[in-house]
């Protein structure tokens, strides 16, 4: 019996080390931007567009919802920013990374710092329990440790994160030459294309538009 559990270990450790294929990936690309996208229009619903009424029921209903909405869109967003900051040191072989999809992706400096800013003010004030929550605590430390005014950052973060979205599909070649894993070059950069279309499309209309299938694995498409 201890025999076969440690074949099975084997096995499994096996599976984790296969090489996923750019369209494997980006199946994953594809669930966080449609949450990104659900997030960022539920958030701008019920703080710009829902009635007094709307919203009193909400709160009946689900205690708290604007804060639950707040950081599921904060927590898709900070994934997403990592996915596109430059790569360092503490990258791990499992990340995933624009680098993947684009080698020669690049980003405007100034975007960068300020991706690389929201990203850690969501990793002190939502991710990670820190003593830089605390106000006076964090009087000692930089913008980056400082709470901001989520309101203006959940307002702005879906364009933020839509712009390289669509640098990408314009930039993504039809193929790649001496590419390994001999892809769909050109469907992948259609599929690209249509991401860019849908993320817009659901955070415009909401639960009015309807989410096109993208053919992903069924662990990972949450209708």
């Amino acid at each position: 019996m201890a025999k076969s559990k440690k074949s099975k270990k084997r096995k499994l450790s096996s599976e984790k080390e296969r090489e996923l294929s750019l369209n494997e990936m980006f199946d994953h690309l594809v669930y966080e931007y449609r949450y990104l996208a659900t997030a960022a229009y539920a958030w701008k619903f019920l703080k710009n567009q829902a009635k007094d009424e709307e919203k009193n029921e909400i709160d009946r209903l689900i205690p708290e919802a604007s804060t639950i909405i707040q950081d599921s869109l904060l927590l898709h967003a900070r994934t997403l920013i990592e996915f596109y900051l430059p790569l360092n040191s503490k990258k791990r072989e499992t990340d995933l990374h624009i680098s993947d999809f684009l080698p020669n992706f690049s980003m405007d400096n100034d975007r960068s710092k300020e991706l690389e800013e929201i990203k850690k003010q969501i990793e002190v004030h939502i991710l990670h329990l820190t003593k830089w929550r605390d106000s006076q605590y964090s009087k000692g430390g930089d913008d980056r440790v400082q709470r901001p005014d989520w309101n203006d950052v959940n307002n702005k973060i879906f364009g933020l994160l839509t712009e390289p979205l669509e640098g990408a599909v314009k930039n993504l070649p039809d193929s790649r030459e001496n590419h390994s894993w001999k892809e769909d070059f050109k469907k992948l950069k259609e599929d690209f294309k249509k991401l860019a279309e849908a993320t817009k499309g659901r955070f415009e209309k909401g639960s009015l538009y309807n989410w096109p299938d993208f053919g992903g694995k069924e662990d990972i498409s949450i209708t």
